[in-house]
């Protein structure tokens, strides 16, 4: 092999190995971004039922799944859940 093709050979592999470290990295940080933010929604929502679980009990009455559902899409903001 000549010299010329074993640099850019050695050129594009340095470059390949920079490319994929960025790539894994983003990758990563991706990733704990989607965890945290399900884990941010999560606690919203058990907040969100947690309040409406104890105004039911405070008035010592069944709840069903459905009221529940009703109550928290009138409590919280974005997306509305309702069910189907």
């Amino acid at each position: 092999m000549k010299l010329a093709a074993k640099l850019i050979l050695i050129f594009l592999v340095g470059v390949f190995a920079v490319v994929s470290l960025f790539a894994w990295q983003t990758i990563q940080r991706q990733h704990a971004w989607q965890r945290q933010q399900r884990e941010a929604h999560a606690h919203e929502l058990v907040e969100i039922f947690q309040s409406a679980i104890d105004s039911v009990s405070a008035s010592n009455s069944r709840v069903t799944f459905r009221q529940a559902v009703e109550v928290t899409t009138e409590q919280r903001g974005g997306p509305r859940m309702r069910w189907i």
